[in-house]
This record gives structure tokens, C-alpha cells and sequence, in this order.
């Protein structure tokens, strides 16, 4: 895991400091983990705007992801740290683990 120091081309990029981990998953997000996050662009129940300057944008899903670990395994089976993954709209990394090679979800890195 690398810090890298931004350019001062701006001057909100003056301080910028990033954390690049190469070691980080690119690939398509697991698809049964994913939900549906619907927008209302800014309208009621009558389809009426209510507030103004909302919407458009691109579609965004929803992450499950397990924070209380209430998924827990049983010692009898073979936990397998797979991936480890970054969720958009947060500042976190999380882990994949696969359970027998079957199921896998992901859990506060």
C-alpha cells in the first residue's frame, strides 16, 4: 500500500494525499450482492416535484454488504478470504469471503 501526493494543479488538489493498493479487486462487483437504490428525482407520491434541481445521473446499485457479521460460520467450514474490494459512495474496503466455494459476501475489511 502506497501514499501518492498529488500535483498542485488546483488548489484543492494542493494538499491532496491518495492511498493506491494495488492489491485491490477491478473487476464487475458480484451480482446476487447487488440491490437495486431507486431514486425519486425529487418527486412525491403524485409524481409532482417537490424539490427542485433533483435528478438525472448515473444508475447506481446497492452494495449488501455484512457489518454485524451475522453470517457466522461454523468452525467446521472452510472460510477462504477471496477479494478484497472497494464499495463507490464509501470510503472502506471490504472483503469477499467464500464459505466452501459456494456462497460469498462481504464483510468490513
Amino acid at each position: 500500500m502506497a501514499v501518492v501526493k498529488c500535483k498542485p494543479t488546483s488548489p484543492g488538489r494542493r494538499h491532496v494525499v491518495k492511498v493506491v493498493n494495488p492489491e485491490l479487486h477491478k473487476g464487475k462487483p458480484f451480482a446476487p450482492l447487488l440491490e437495486k437504490n431507486s431514486k425519486s428525482g425529487g418527486r412525491n407520491n403524485n409524481g409532482r416535484i417537490t424539490t427542485r434541481h433533483i435528478g438525472g445521473g448515473h444508475k447506481q446499485a446497492y452494495r449488501i454488504v455484512d457489518f454485524k457479521r451475522t453470517k457466522t460460520v461454523s468452525r467446521q467450514l472452510l472460510n477462504v478470504l477471496s477479494t478484497i474490494r472497494t464499495v463507490p459512495r464509501t470510503s472502506r474496503w471490504f472483503c469477499t469471503k467464500t464459505v466452501n466455494a459456494v456462497t460469498s459476501w462481504p464483510l468490513k475489511a
